[in-house]
């Protein structure tokens, strides 16, 4: 599961995040994502996958967006324990 951290955020209070490279999510009044203590952040994201996240600053016309895509997963073979179990393959 991927991760995006934001620090240092000034004079904004929430933050709304989207798959792709053009935000469609949510507007101000409807966006839950929040801003505290100049920081957010989103979990649960996927791999190598592009997202646009929005800071929004108290408006629905006044915020910033970021395109950032999350690093690829890069998995050791065989896969260290407790991450794989064991897996049994039959010919039918």
């Amino acid at each position: 599961d991927a991760k995006i951290d934001f620090t240092g955020i000034a004079n904004a209070d929430k933050a709304g995040i989207v798959e792709g490279a053009t935000y469609t999510g949510t507007d101000y009044a409807t966006t839950t994502g929040v801003v505290t203590a100049g920081a957010t952040s989103f979990t649960g994201l996927k791999h190598s996958t592009q997202y646009t996240v929005r800071i929004f600053n108290a408006t629905n016309d006044c915020f910033v967006d970021v395109t950032i895509t999350t690093p690829t997963k890069t998995c050791a073979i065989p896969c260290p324990s407790p991450n794989c179990g064991t897996l049994s393959i039959q010919k039918l």
